[in-house]
């Protein structure tokens, strides 16, 4: 039987093909130690997994890596989990990574998560909660610990940026047991003065655990409930908690915070000296239309000759005196003309105008109306209405139609 040659690449597309199909290698978890760990221009990571007794190379594509909350290092310990396959240029199977974590950090993860979904249910992320950012504060509040490279940072840039510009630090603890009711309480303290205009609560950087207390609830409500402005600076920039999620602006770092939260004094009277130009020049050019109108007003006839304006207002007046006396005669006349109309109507209508016309109204003593002869009785005594006066008799009979 003659053996079947293949080349090297068919090699590889078979062997590949076999690695693919194994339902074990299609979603594997890996716990290794991370050696030689190193991201290329492109964005993708590059590294290995170890134990005590082997090694696998591994690639994690920039999509993927994008997603990590954990900054992968040399010497940590981590659960990658991916699928298997073959690089056939190389001819060197590899682990494709899609996702991994810290040892030990994976309930704390998935802690994170439930936290986050639910306030984000409760719309503590939403964007139209979010309060901007004073222009000029009057007073700046931190929320830190009260040693640390953290509000030493934060005094030097505020020094640097506008020398005069006041801090209150509200101490609390920042990592460990009750911290996150240390620093809920002094964001509390903070947005009651008066004159603090914008909050920073922030820390250094450090493990997920470290950071932890800026992922409890008990926090993320006080920021949320907080009047006051507050950034969020917390760890270092590929640091992500939940504060910053709920904080009106989110910084990379807490001296980037004190950047955002106090402006360059150099700026700030820059500024005031271009709006105080401003408004000189709006002053001015005021003042000249303003003049310029008083110049025309004292240029007319009412300045120069003021008994002919007078003369000229005394004549508009006669004339209107005139169209109103004609209008009220007119509307004197229409009037008159409807009432004589209706005068007309009412006398057509009136039983004295049948009665000038030779009809006579019977009436009895009682006064009561006889339209018919039924009505009368002998020996009554009748009223007998004319157009010209009144007729009392006595029926002597009464010969009606049926």
């Amino acid at each position: 039987m003659r053996q079947r040659i293949l080349t090297v690449t068919q090699l590889n597309d078979y062997v590949t093909g076999l690695l693919s199909r194994d339902p074990m290698l299609r979603n594997v978890s890996l716990s290794g130690e991370i050696s030689n760990f190193r991201v290329t221009s492109s964005g993708h990571a590059y590294f290995a997994l170890k134990d005590e007794g082997a090694l696998v190379r591994c690639v994690m594509f920039r999509s993927q890596l994008a997603g990590l909350r954990f900054r992968p290092a040399d010497g940590a310990h981590v659960v990658a989990s991916g699928y298997v396959s073959l690089y056939g240029r190389d001819g060197q199977y590899q682990f494709y990574t899609q996702a991994m974590e810290p040892v030990g950090v994976g309930e704390l993860y998935r802690r994170f998560e439930q936290i986050k979904r639910a306030l984000w249910e409760k719309g503590y992320f939403d964007q139209q909660h979010k309060k901007p950012l004073p222009l000029l504060p009057r007073r700046v509040g931190v929320v830190t610990s009260s040693t640390g490279a953290v509000i030493r940072d934060i005094w030097q840039v505020t020094r640097r940026r506008y020398p005069n510009m006041d801090l209150l630090l509200c101490p609390a603890r920042v990592q460990g047991e009750g911290a996150a009711e240390e620093i809920a309480r002094s964001i509390a303290i903070l947005d009651s003065v008066e004159d603090v205009d914008v909050i920073i609560v922030g820390r250094g950087g450090g493990s997920m655990e470290d950071l932890w207390a800026f992922n409890e609830p008990l926090v993320a409500a006080a920021i949320f409930a907080c009047k006051t402005p507050v950034i969020s600076a917390v760890g270092h920039e590929t640091d992500f908690t939940i504060a910053d999620f709920v904080a009106d602006l989110r910084a990379p770092t807490p001296s980037a915070a004190a950047e955002l939260a106090v402006p360059r004094k150099e700026e700030c009277m820059e500024r005031l000296a271009a709006l105080l130009v401003r408004a000189g020049g709006a002053l001015e050019t005021r003042f000249r239309e303003e003049r310029s109108r008083l110049a025309l007003l004292r240029s007319g006839p009412a300045f120069t000759h003021p008994q002919r304006r007078m003369e000229q207002e005394r004549q508009r007046l006669d004339f209107l005196d005139e169209r109103i006396e004609q209008a009220a005669r007119l509307r004197l006349e229409r009037e008159k003309h409807g009432l004589d109309k209706l005068a007309a109507r009412l006398d057509g209508a009136s039983p004295l105008s049948a009665l000038r016309r030779g009809y006579v109204l019977a009436q009895g003593e009682d006064g009561t109306v006889r339209t018919r002869a039924a009505q009368l009785v002998p020996d009554e005594i009748v009223r007998l209405r004319f157009a010209d006066g009144e007729v009392r008799t006595k029926v002597q009979s009464v010969s009606a139609d049926q």
